[in-house]
């Protein structure tokens, strides 16, 4: 498949429109005493030894299919944080646990599936145009290969005489050899050459070992009978029909020699005599009869047909002088002379004559093999123009067709399928008393944004840490086909098919991902949409305009997991399960370097998954972006505004968009997750200058390539990241340290509204953290430490042992999972103190969580 899908990624990532313009180290937070303003709490005095055994880390009831896959995943990386092999499997199990149960998940025949019209769509003209190529070579080829073959035929040293069957079989075999040996010197294209070779070694080279053993045994037999029937073989394995003479000779031949190998008097030695002497010619029986018994041969000769029906029927007397004479006269000489020595001379004379008509006939086909030769690869150039005809034709149902087969083939457990997209919800059951029980709720064909973003995710995961192969398999196809259906292609016809990431102005203007840079529109998946199949949207594309800060933070964490994989410079599961498969594997019936190419070209991909990000990434510097900046002047700046305003950035947020109107409410939570997932971006695409895809180095009319817009856009979200945790540590959090819940961005005040969250701290924790290590400004790790001094005084439960919201209320599953992930991200960048007395509040739970059945 030739890499000719070309993703207009140009200035997708620039971000520098809305990144802040750092001034000095010091940006974003009170680093006045190169520290936190906090220490820790003690809570020793209400700290006790916990029974882990009784903790509640249940979780039970309806559950959003996103969160059990983030909660899967946070266990996961639990157990990486801790060096906790059961937890980092036991978050595997769920996701793998979840894809076992039926009506989790949707299927699709991978024929019909978006990868199947994308390589279609996109092969179509470069394979037609090939095949018109060959078509006219092989008009070409059928006069060279005829006068080829019959020049080689004459000069060939053939046998003159009688010889045995095997050294006519090599000169056979010779005679092919040196044919194909000069196929090279004609000068045919490369595919038709290597299409000859192809096809006369594997039809000729099975025939020539089959055509040895035959020889040997029939050779080695001392059997007419047996003899015979390796000759019926021969001809049902090369099903070859006889024409009617030579059906009946042989059925003549097998009765002749089933007579003979049942003989066992002197009745069935006659009966045998007569047979052998009715398919001989005159000259014949003079020759066997005559030299043999020259009585019997005289009184042969003068039976007519119903005599020697006669004679060979055992009981018939026939007329008074033959009935005596076979009676008192033959039956008795066949008796002195011996019944078996008779079978045995019959038996021998046979085999030597069908001995000598075999070779004899042998000698004679050898030397009209040129002509045989030609006119077979006459028949075979016609069958094959006709073959490309009707793929020139019926090149979709053909490569569809193809596919089918291949994938049965390959996933024969799933019947040729591949996962869709996933049921909005599951009933769960996770308890430490009975195993983990989910079953799906609602249909795959109602998606949701969010499900997208973390299927993906949860894929990507499964794709990296399984062995088994069908499963690895299954899970890469899935995920190949969720990257082209979020981005949308086009079809066969050329017809856009819409992609997942839709339009969010009210316009019907569906996403042509080929055409990026010159699309107006801001495009993300909506946070709810209907599905036609396991993979496409519906057509109509009639959706709520509902766009949540969340699901957008999902989708790009989504896909940079999958960039992980993708990235054509690193060594990933991606290699191991679609890297090795090539286009030989489709077409087995023909051998051909053409087909030597990676049927899923992993730099492809690669550029197709950036893609998909770059369309999420450019909607923040366009009109409808979810994105606002703060500037130095406590100004509100929306960032596709920013390029041509005079002020300077310093802090950065997200919001909803409800009915295409943008939310004056900013939720702590969204922002740290837009910065976490605009950091797995950045660690997913590091090292990106290595890579190798022809799409991201093709360089425009000015030496402009997709991957120097790549490059320097990295560097401009590091500076959008920058504003973001400028924002969580200077607006998000309030006077004690800790984030509230919400901020009301016209007010530009935090709202109280809403009781402090303690996964809230968790996220922007985990935010910060996020923010300092890649940008080594220590401000972002002295706030996150001082967030977790304030959890520690104000939201630590003595009677829990564990962290409570503001209001008292305890946390759920996901919320006390999340938070279990925060601390112990933080953990290794605390004071020694704060790090033994964090582990003593967390060791409890983290051994509960081990607890739960699978």
């Amino acid at each position: 498949m030739k890499k000719t899908l070309c993703l207009s990624l140009a200035m997708t990532l620039l971000l520098a429109a809305c990144a802040p313009k750092v001034q000095s180290p010091s940006l974003g937070g009170g680093t006045q005493n190169f520290g936190p303003r906090f220490s820790d709490v003690n809570l020793r005095e209400g700290l006790r030894e916990s029974d882990a055994t009784k903790l509640d880390i249940s979780w039970q009831g309806e559950v959003a299919t996103s969160n059990f896959f983030r909660q899967a995943q946070n266990v996961y990386n639990l157990g990486l944080l801790t060096n906790n092999p059961t937890l980092r499997q036991k978050g595997l199990t769920w996701i793998k646990k979840f894809y076992s149960q039926p009506k989790t998940t949707s299927y699709q025949a991978l024929a019909l599936a978006p990868y199947a019209g994308l390589a279609i769509a996109q092969t179509k003209t470069e394979v037609t145009s090939s095949l018109e190529t060959i078509q006219s070579d092989l008009s070409r080829a059928k006069v060279q290969l005829r006068e080829r073959l019959m020049t080689i035929g004459k000069q060939f040293p053939w046998a003159t005489r009688q010889v045995r069957v095997e050294i006519l079989i090599k000169e056979v075999e010779n005679f092919t050899e040196t044919f194909l040996a000069q196929i090279p010197s004609l000068g045919l294209s490369a595919p038709v050459e290597e299409g000859l070779i192809s096809e006369i070694s594997a039809q000729t080279r099975p025939y020539f070992s089959k055509m040895a053993a035959f020889t040997k045994s029939f050779y080695e037999s001392t059997n007419f009978y047996k003899n015979l029937g390796l000759i019926q073989q021969l001809l049902k394995e090369f099903e070859v029909t006889l024409p009617d003479e030579y059906s009946k000779q042989l059925n003549q031949g097998l009765q002749i020699g089933h007579g003979i190998e049942v003989i066992s008097d002197a009745q069935g030695a006659l009966t045998v005599l007569v047979d052998v002497w009715r398919t001989l010619t005159p000259e014949e029986r003079e020759k066997y009869y005559g030299s043999a018994n020259e009585t019997l041969y005289d009184f042969l000769r003068k039976q007519n047909e119903k005599d020697l029906d006669c004679l060979r029927t055992p009981g018939c007397r026939g007329g008074l002088i033959d009935g005596i004479t076979k009676k008192v006269f033959i039956l008795p000489k066949i008796e002195k002379f011996g019944v078996l020595k008779i079978r045995d001379t019959l038996n021998d004379t046979a085999l030597k004559f069908l001995i000598g008509v075999v070779e004899n006939f042998a000698l004679g086909f050898v030397h009209e093999i040129p002509g045989i030769f030609a006119d077979n690869i006459d028949n075979g150039i016609t069958k094959k123009a006709a073959d490309i005809r009707d793929v020139q034709n019926n090149y979709e149902p053909y490569v569809k067709d193809l596919l089918h087969k291949w994938s049965v083939r390959k996933m024969n457990s799933y019947d040729g399928k591949v996962a869709g997209f996933e049921t909005p919800s599951i009933q769960l059951q996770l308890t430490k008393k009975s195993p983990l029980q989910i079953q799906g709720v609602g249909s795959p064909a109602s998606l949701r944004a969010n499900t997208a973003g973390s299927s993906v995710m949860a894929r990507s995961l499964l794709m990296e840490n399984t062995d088994d192969a069908s499963l690895g398999l299954q899970t890469a196809l899935s995920q190949i086909n969720k990257l082209i259906t979020i981005g949308g292609y086009r079809d066969i016809n050329d017809r856009l098919v819409p992609a997942l990431l839709s339009p969010v102005e009210k316009v019907k203007h569906p996403l042509d991902i080929m055409k990026l840079s010159e699309m107006p529109y801001s495009y993300r998946i909506p946070d709810q949409v209907t599905l036609q199949d396991p993979f496409h949207v519906n057509p109509g594309m009639d959706y709520a305009k509902d766009f949540s800060a969340a699901s957008f933070a999902e989708q790009i964490d989504g896909l940079s997991q999958m960039l992980k994989i993708t990235a054509d410079w690193k060594v990933s599961s991606f290699d191991k399960y679609l890297g090795n498969i090539k286009a030989q594997e489709l077409i087995e019936d023909i051998q051909s370097s053409e087909f030597a190419r990676p049927l899923f070209p992993k730099d492809m991909f690669f550029a197709l998954n950036v893609g998909d990000v770059a369309v999420l990434l450019k909607d923040i510097t366009k009109k409808a972006t979810p994105v606002f900046l703060v500037t130095l002047d406590d100004n509100i700046i929306w960032a596709d505004q920013y390029s041509t305003s005079n002020e300077t950035a310093i802090m950065g947020g997200i919001v909803d968009m409800k009915d295409g109107v943008k939310s004056n409410i900013v939720r702590s939570v969204d922002v740290a997750k837009f910065l976490l997932s605009l950091n797995e971006f950045l660690v997913a695409t590091d090292g990106v200058e290595k890579t190798k895809s022809s799409i991201l180095l093709e360089k425009d009319s000015n030496g402009r390539s997709n991957l120097d817009d790549l490059i320097e856009g990295r560097r401009d979200l590091k500076l959008l990241i920058v504003s973001l945790a400028n924002f969580i540590s200077n607006q998000l959090i309030n006077e004690d340290s800790l984030v509230q819940s919400q901020y009301k961005l016209k007010e530009f005040k935090r709202s109280a509204e809403v009781p402090y969250r303690a996964y809230e701290q968790a996220y922007a924790i985990r935010a910060l953290l996020a923010a300092w290590k890649l940008t080594k400004i220590d401000a972002y790790l002295w706030s996150a430490q001082e967030i977790y001094y304030a959890m520690n005084k104000q939201l630590f439960s003595t009677k829990e042992q564990f962290y409570v919201n503001g209001d008292g209320t305890t946390l759920d599953f996901p919320q006390k999972v999340v938070t279990l992930l925060a601390l112990m991200e933080l953990a290794p960048h605390l004071p020694v103190e704060s790090n033994v007395q964090l582990s003593k509040i967390t060791s409890p739970w983290l051994q509960a969580l081990s607890g739960l059945q699978n």
